[in-house]
Parts: C-alpha cells; structure tokens; sequence
C-alpha cells in the first residue's frame, strides 16, 4: 500500500501520534528529512509542516538574552519613575513600614553602559565598595530591576549585587539589593552589609561616560 494511502486509512489519533513521534526528533530532524519519510501531498505533510512552523516560532520566542560576562560592557534602560526604593523592599517579601530610604533616586528615563565585576571574597559591602571603585561607579540600587527586565532568566554562576547601601533595615543595619540563583527566574532580595562575600559573587558598575571621540571622560 502506498503512502497516501496509508494516510488515508489511519485514524486522526494515529496520525496525530506520528506527528508528535516526529516533533520529538526535531532538534536532529529537518522538515525536508520529515517529508521525505512521509511522502509528499498528504495530510500528515501538512500536519508535520505545521508542527515545524509552531516549534520553530516557540523557539525564537523562549529565546533570552545572554548574561554578559565579566568585565563586558552592556547597556540597560531604566525608568525611573516606576521604580519605588521602597516598593523594591515590598516586592521581595518584606513589610516596609519601617524600612528607610537615605539614598538617590535616578531622574526620569535614562539608558547608560554597565559592566559586571568580580573582586574576589571580601569581608563585608564597605570592603567590596572599596574595591569596586577601581573598576567603576556604584550605580543607585533600583538598577537591579533594569538588570532583571533585561535578562530574566539567571545563568546559574552565583549572585549578582548592586552594592548600594542606602536601604535601612528596621532595626538600624544597612543592606543592598542582590539577585540570586533561583530556577528558572531571580532569587531576588536584600541583604545586610556586614557579612562577608565570597568570590563567586559579581558586581553591577557603571561606566564612565565616553566622548565622541570614544575616550572615557
């Protein structure tokens, strides 16, 4: 018997099982390849074409963005405006009533250049800070949310801090914003300053300002 009709004779819950054997195979398997196990002008070739096209649409779509590495500059956006300190306190679990913010908050919508740092194990966030300066500016905290928007999906090679500390804990300790492993999305959360980091930690800095003729100012 043929291929088409074979087709012919199959049921749609046989069809629809070869057509799911073959998704399957489609990372190693091409839409010619398919067809040509199949035959041509059959209803299983559209039904397997159509299955290609849904994957191969699904596939650009779940596409994310690549965490740069270390020391690679890249540009985030930010609006300020719809970043609140103390909504940041609020959106990680904590009641902030009593929190307190003593920082700057950024003015309107802005766009500047970033580059992730490694300092190695240091004992406590004024010790990191201190390091931190030969490698760039200590951007305000509510960055962390620019960061999380534009790559949403963690790498898996520890936190990343944003070693601001202009948050006050109710109790009087200082703490900054931090993003950690956590899955498929952020861990995201405070944390107090007055403990040591290990050096699998990487740090947010912002780059100086470059002029036209591409030098730093």
């Amino acid at each position: 018997m043929g291929n088409r009709e074979t087709v012919r004779s199959m049921t749609d819950g046989q069809r629809n099982d070869i057509i799911a054997t073959m998704v399957g195979a489609m990372p190693s398997l091409n839409f010619d390849e398919a067809q040509a196990i199949i035959g041509n002008k059959s209803p299983l070739v559209a039904g397997v074409g159509d299955a290609f096209k849904r994957y191969s649409s699904a596939s650009v779509t779940t596409l994310r963005p690549t965490i740069p590495n270390v020391g690679v500059e890249f540009e985030l956006s930010l609006d300020a405006g719809s970043v609140d300190p103390l909504e940041m306190v609020r959106g990680d679990g904590y009641d902030p009533k009593d929190w307190q913010f003593k920082g700057t908050r950024p003015q309107g919508k802005q766009t500047r250049r970033f580059k992730l740092v490694a300092v190695g194990y240091q004992p406590n966030l004024d010790a990191v800070r201190s390091a931190l300066k030969a490698h760039g500016v200590i951007p305000e905290g509510q960055w962390r949310e620019a960061f999380r928007q534009a790559y949403p999906k963690p790498d898996g090679k520890g936190p990343i801090g944003f070693a601001d500390l202009s948050w006050v804990s109710p109790d009087g300790n200082r703490f900054f914003p931090y993003l950690d492993v956590g899955g498929e999305r952020w861990l995201s959360d405070f944390d107090w300053a007055g403990i040591s980091r290990r050096g699998v930690w990487r740090w947010l800095v912002a780059c100086p300002p470059v002029d036209k003729a591409g030098k730093s100012r």
